[in-house]
């Protein structure tokens, strides 16, 4: 782990080693805040990149450090009053580089990862208007053949 770059993709052991947390309150919180954690899925594993990991950051700062409930922090984190940046502790930032993602604040970050869901939806619109647009094509060629 400590030879990966700091905007390396961590799998959930990774992550929850870095974050100090067990790997099923990372499942749990992911249903929970769908909207601010966002692994990738590849191969039936779960992938944080470094914005996903802040984002647990900020939300275990919520829950552990200020008390808010679970709703409490989702309604936080939904009117996007989230502070700009939990500190790292020394111990992780030592371990896995920094995970700042350029003084971004929560918000920001939470904007582009719903303009990147957006155009992610309409990438898999156009290969689905793609797959039946060769379909048609293919009939079409087939009908002019015979």
């Amino acid at each position: 782990m400590g030879s990966k770059t700091h905007d390396a993709f961590r799998t959930i052991g990774e992550a929850a080693e870095i974050l100090d947390l067990p790997t099923h309150v990372l499942r749990f919180w992911e249903g929970k805040f769908k909207n601010q954690i966002r692994p990738i899925k590849c191969n039936g594993r779960r992938l944080y990149d470094a914005e996903s990991i802040n984002a647990i950051r900020t939300i275990k700062d919520l829950l552990y450090q200020q008390g808010m409930t679970i709703k409490g922090a989702q309604r936080f984190l939904k009117n996007n009053e989230a502070p700009e940046e939990i500190p790292v502790p020394p111990s992780a930032e030592a371990a896995t580089g920094s995970l700042t993602t350029s003084n971004k604040t929560l918000a920001e970050i939470l904007v582009e990862r719903q303009d990147i869901a957006r155009l992610t939806r309409i990438y898999q619109e156009l290969q689905t208007f793609r797959s039946k647009l060769q379909r048609l094509n293919e009939r079409y060629v087939v009908a002019e053949t015979v």
